[in-house]
């Protein structure tokens, strides 16, 4: 089945809406099949690209094989600047991360995932930024069933008074 016009005008609209034309239906289900899925996502339900994740590392300090601390690191970076996301990671167990619920930068303030899957914050919520540093709590429960806790802050960059 072959389109032949424009829903909207009549006419086709610019070369790729020609080209669309010029293509079975099958043929466009084709080339959809092999996007990307992120690809796909932004084209059939119009969801926007995810924002840029800054890296957290958290790793299990052992003693003599067992877990007693804890170690978070911030993979290249000091400052998530607005437009950016957090992506927490733990191998060493379940992760879960705790902002105080008043207090959080983010839109949610608790994020839990399974061992070696990555927690994302989503882009800091910019009516939530009063302040630049945020302070949240990481717990981890390790296979062995060892339950690790550690507080940890993240540093914010507010945009200017000017600039809103």
């Amino acid at each position: 089945m072959q389109n032949s016009q424009s829903a909207l005008s009549g006419k086709p609209q610019d070369e790729f809406q020609k080209q669309l034309l010029q293509m079975s239906a099958e043929e466009i289900r084709n080339r959809l099949y092999h996007l990307p899925f992120d690809t796909l996502q932004q084209v059939m339900l119009n969801i926007s690209a995810p924002a840029p994740a800054q890296k957290i590392v958290v790793s299990v300090k052992l003693r003599r094989g067992i877990p007693v601390d804890l170690d978070i690191k911030q993979v290249g970076w000091k400052t998530l600047q607005p437009t950016e996301q957090i992506a927490w990671v733990c191998n060493g167990g379940k992760l879960e991360i705790r902002f105080d619920r008043a207090l959080s930068p983010f839109i949610g303030d608790r994020f839990e995932v399974p061992q070696d899957a990555k927690a994302y914050s989503g882009k800091p919520d910019p009516k939530r930024l009063k302040n630049s540093t945020f302070k949240y709590t990481v717990l981890v429960t390790t296979p062995g069933g060892y339950f690790l806790k550690k507080d940890a802050e993240v540093v914010i960059e507010r945009k200017p008074a000017s600039a809103k």
